[in-house]
């Protein structure tokens, strides 16, 4: 197991002094601030959540309601958020995009949450201040720094069914002037169930997964500080087959991710200086016992500057440079390198109590390919007896990856940015314990890559592919005593322009709902989860079928020990369903867990 030991780190959270301008207080603008995107409706999930879960697929399937297409319990997972694909939700860490620059996608089965803070979920488009492929949504995974003196270790454990076995352990010490959190997590299943209706069990299916994590953070001042994030992950998982064919093969990723920040807090002028290395890397076997494989493997340097700059209480800017400097190469890609700069800037409006608004633009040039210029507009209005309506229009763009331009056989560098042009509008409700909010949207994508056949046996990309998406998303949340409920539903039409057919693997129809309980030390989850049907083929004459999902957990905590035992019963209906056609998912299955503070 390898260990990565960052040194030190820095983000700020601060209260400014009152000055000459009078300003209330000084707040740090940055990329997912709610403030920057006042016309948007954006989701953040506490580390008091995030405690029970282990990846990022698993948190955001069963507290956003997102999809997921998933190749089987554990393997390879990609997201559509608003029917779009898999490489138009972006993902961040701290703020820097983590998305494989080979293939532009995230797989949310390799990302460990147990350890962060926060996530932070903005739905929509915002390349503006995001950049490349942020047209579905995106996901910012954040570490909170707290200066205050406190120190305490962390011990979870727990085993489950099909030979699961998970563990983690974080220790976290701090003082007025010094952070530090380390952690690492272990998660191993032979994940060999049943496939119910069968006599056949999931076959090579078992994984491992390793996470290490370190946040360091120095305050030289009031108002600097020097911080260091780092995440190494190794996942080693063998590929399960399907209904129709087996499979033997097997796939290990490896990331490294490596964030050095350094801001500076005045009362007016706030700024932040970004280093960061990103290292990604893959084997593929074919046949798992042979040593035979194939591989890619890219390095990516990112250095950003971002600024906040308070002119009075009623209009700020934000902007910045990003930089970003890429080396790939593999068993199909021969070495290449790659150079962008972009620049943004936005406007930040409050005109008076109820209204505040935004004005963004971005442009930047690439060594390979033209970066079109953005811009958008959002707002906010406060309305009489606790309504809030929102709206955005927005212009993005997706860029070519690496494995678009130079795969080979098949690579296209002649490939444009995709781009893309969204509206949005949204009534928002909040009142004592109930909070309620409907979203209507409408996006058209133009010159999406899509990989086709020029031979039988020769593929390669082309900007042809043109889709236009449009949708609803409606929440509901009401706390009543020590009961909380919470639903969701979303609808998204998504279609080909020239088909006239639902993209496949978007269903148009996903709901949930979230009951918790707490009486004494107990506490009490129900979630549920319905997934409308998908199609398998662009004609639309196939299709996976609806699926109804019930998830039950029960803590009991013992103050006395720091103590808190789980209990966690999945698709507790025993329900037979496929996320993929001909990949069954896991029976009814258990999992107990144990976590203990020193």
């Amino acid at each position: 197991m390898r260990v990565t030991f960052l040194l030190i780190l820095y983000s700020i959270s601060f209260y400014a002094q009152k000055d000459t301008i009078q300003l209330k207080e000084v707040l740090v603008l940055g990329t997912f601030s709610k403030k920057n995107h006042c016309g948007y409706n954006m989701t953040v999930i506490k580390d008091s959540i995030l405690h029970s879960y282990q990846s990022l697929k698993e948190v955001l399937q069963q507290e956003v309601n997102v999809y997921f297409k998933e190749y089987g319990n554990g393997m390879v997972s990609s997201i559509s958020m608003r029917g779009s694909g898999a490489s138009h939700t972006a993902v961040y860490f701290n703020g820097i995009a983590i998305n494989s620059v080979l293939n532009g996608q995230t797989d949310f089965n390799t990302v460990n949450v147990t350890d962060f803070n926060s996530i932070v979920i903005k739905r929509g488009a915002g390349s503006t201040s995001l950049g490349s492929g942020a047209i579905g949504g995106a996901i910012n995974l954040q570490d909170k720094i707290q200066y205050k003196t406190a120190e305490k270790i962390n011990i979870f454990g727990g085993f489950g069914s099909f030979s699961t076995f998970l563990g983690n352990a974080q220790f976290h010490k701090s003082n007025a002037a010094f952070y530090q959190k380390h952690s690492v997590s272990y998660e191993q299943s032979d994940n060999d169930y049943l496939y119910l209706k069968t006599n056949q069990v999931n076959k090579n299916g078992a994984y491992s997964k390793f996470f290490e994590k370190s946040v360091l953070g120095y305050k030289f001042k009031e108002n600097k500080e020097l911080n260091l994030f780092t995440t190494f992950s190794n996942n080693n998982r063998n590929l399960s087959g399907s209904l129709t064919a087996p499979n033997f093969s097997k796939l290990i990723d490896k990331n490294i991710r490596v964030l050095m920040r350094y801001k500076v807090a005045n009362t007016i002028l706030n700024q932040t200086f970004d280093l960061a290395y990103l290292s990604e890397k893959y084997q593929f076997y074919l046949f798992k016992d042979t040593d035979d494989f194939s591989f890619g493997k890219a390095n990516s340097v990112i250095a950003k500057y971002h600024f906040n700059y308070f002119v009075n209480n009623k209009v700020q800017f934000f902007g910045g440079l990003d930089g970003k400097f890429i080396t790939a190469k593999g068993s199909n890609i021969e070495k290449q390198q790659n150079q962008q700069a972009e620049a943004f800037f936005v406007s930040h409006l409050t005109p008076n109590k109820k209204l505040q608004c935004n004005i963004s633009l971005r442009k930047g040039v690439a060594s390979n390919f033209n970066i079109p210029f953005i811009y958008s507009v959002d707002a906010s209005y406060t309305l009489p007896d606790n309504f809030l309506v929102k709206a955005n229009y927005s212009t993005n763009y997706r860029l070519p990856t690496i494995n678009d331009l130079y795969w080979n056989p098949g690579g296209n560098p002649n490939l444009k940015p995709e781009n893309n042009t969204s509206y949005e509008t949204s009534l928002n409700y909040a009142k004592n314990s109930v909070s309620a909010s409907i979203s209507l949207y409408y996006t058209k994508s133009k010159n999406l890559i899509q990989w086709q056949p020029v031979t039988t046996e020769f593929w390669q990309p082309f900007n042809v592919q043109n889709v236009v998406s449009n949708g609803l998303e409606t929440t509901f949340s009401y706390q009543f005593n020590k009961w909380n409920f919470t639903t969701m539903y979303s609808y998204a039409k998504s279609e080909d322009t020239n088909l006239h057919q639902q993209l496949i693997y978007v269903p148009m129809h996903q709901a949930m709902a979230n009951i918790s309980y707490k009486l004494q030390k107990w506490q009490f989850f129900l979630t549920q989860q319905y997934v409308g049907k998908v199609f398998t083929t662009s004609s639309n004459s196939q299709v996976v079928p609806a699926y109804y999902l019930a998830n039950f957990r029960l803590n009991r905590s013992i103050p006395k020990l720091n103590t808190i035992f789980g209990l966690n019963v999945n698709n507790i209906l025993n329900s037979y369903y496929e996320v993929i056609a001909y990949r069954p998912m896991p029976n009814r299955n258990f999992q107990i867990t144990i976590n203990v503070q020193f």
